[in-house]
């Protein structure tokens, strides 16, 4: 995908045309299950990435993710966005904790 010559392969495309009508949202999609174990108050707040094209949809994910305890950082798009955190791509398996927001 990424400077290759390969057809780009988008999952979320083939997902969307399998459930039509459905408001689809990626997110905690290639996340190691070890990073959210510790449910401990002071635990480390391990950022997400969330994408979609359904604003609302998108929202309550992001909401979702954020009550947990987690961090979800939103990327916009699902082609945008998502592409920056599928298996593979740049922000994939990248273990980011949340220490603060700068405004």
């Amino acid at each position: 995908m990424f400077g290759s010559s390969f057809p780009v392969y988008e999952p979320e495309k083939t997902v969307a045309e399998m459930a039509v009508g459905a408001r689809l949202v990626k997110s905690i999609s290639n996340m190691p299950m070890d990073w959210i174990q510790d449910f401990s108050p002071n635990k480390p707040r391990t950022v997400l990435f969330t994408s979609g094209d359904d604003t609302e949809a998108k929202k309550r994910v992001i909401e979702l993710i954020n009550s947990t305890g987690l961090v979800a950082i939103d990327l916009g798009s699902l082609r945008a966005g998502g592409a920056l955190h599928e298996v593979g791509a740049p922000l994939s398996g990248v273990e980011l904790h949340f220490v603060r927001r700068l405004r």
